[in-house]
């Protein structure tokens, strides 16, 4: 199994206009069939979130559980780096990577 992740840089305007127009994610012609999907017949408001319902980067069409979280991943597009390590003053994209950081380096 080969697993590639495709990185690019954009601008802050591009964060913001991909941010404000998602891309349509195509559905699937058989993903809400009874026999694909058990939970089918439970009503709307019962169900879990679909792929369409969820927060999407345009980039790379990775899904999200929240807005904030899709916030957070478009650092990696962005390359801003707004966690910085107080002791070394190393700077990272995501705060589980700067967590991590400070604690296998004791700061």
């Amino acid at each position: 199994l080969f697993i590639s992740y495709l990185y690019f840089t954009i601008s802050g305007d591009q964060l913001q206009f991909l941010l404000t127009n998602q891309p349509a994610v195509p559905s699937l012609p058989y993903a809400h069939t009874q026999e694909v999907n058990p939970h089918f017949d439970k009503p709307q408001e019962q169900r879990r979130p679909t792929m369409q319902s969820r927060p999407t980067c345009s980039i790379c069409l990775k899904t999200f559980a929240s807005e904030r979280n899709l916030r957070g991943h478009m650092n990696i597009h962005t390359g801003e780096k707004p966690y910085k390590c107080n002791v070394c003053g190393e700077d990272f994209t995501h705060h589980t990577v700067y967590r991590w950081h400070q604690k296998q380096f004791d700061h």
